[in-house]
């Protein structure tokens, strides 16, 4: 029997969850983060109900209690992962951000260019090679990055790039995520398969990096 989705709280205003995908054999994540006037869902998964729900309980819950939240958008950090936005966009009636590049047709679709974005504070980088319109969003108040398929930290495999049989472009991939870590400096990542980077996460990727032209 698969057990309820499980809302971790990771960092202020950030709230981490997971389930493994039979269809896909791989955990699927998903996170929300209360930022400025923004409450932003990224890849989600489960009920929105449901997770809203533990959400509002968390922060109830916590030494200085938020008011009840609801987000205000859905970003997708490629095109692969439309996964329940649909949904989660009609129940809160909210847009769904994700790279101009993606393809995606969702209704209440709104695209996303390299550079400063709409959503507060949040500024985007293309990273060329992964999954179509792959991103890594970087949320500069909290020094966190969000990854899509990029990176991956699966407990049973560790901390790696994208598998290459999934990129576009493999190399080309590594060359992104180099660049970006090179010119972002970050605390904290998340990625949508696998273990939250809480602590010293560029550092760590970069090493991982390092390993792979030695």
């Amino acid at each position: 029997m698969r057990l309820p989705i499980r809302v971790h709280p990771l960092l202020d205003g950030v709230f981490w969850w997971e389930s493994y995908s039979e269809e896909h054999r791989v955990e699927l994540g998903s996170c929300a983060i209360l930022h400025g006037s923004d409450f932003l869902v990224f890849d989600p998964i489960g009920s929105p109900a449901q997770i809203f729900h533990q959400i509002n309980q968390i922060s109830s819950s916590s030494t200085e209690p938020r008011p009840e939240q609801k987000p205000t958008a859905i970003v997708l950090t490629n095109g692969n992962h439309e996964r329940v936005s649909e949904y989660w966009s009609e129940t809160f009636q909210v847009p769904i951000y994700a790279s101009d590049q993606c393809g995606l047709r969702a209704e209440r679709f709104r695209p996303l260019h390299s550079g400063p974005s709409p959503l507060e504070g949040c500024h985007c980088s293309h990273l060329e090679g992964g999954g179509p319109g792959e991103l890594a969003l970087f949320l500069k108040a909290k020094s966190l990055v969000i990854f899509g398929d990029a990176i991956v930290h699966l407990p049973s495999r560790g901390l790696e790039l994208l598998p290459a049989k999934y990129c576009t472009n493999a190399a080309q991939l590594r060359a992104s995520i180099t660049r970006f870590v090179q010119d972002v400096s970050f605390e904290h990542a998340l990625m949508a398969h696998g273990t939250p980077l809480l602590t010293d996460a560029r550092e760590k990727i970069t090493a991982m990096l390092a390993k792979l032209t030695s």
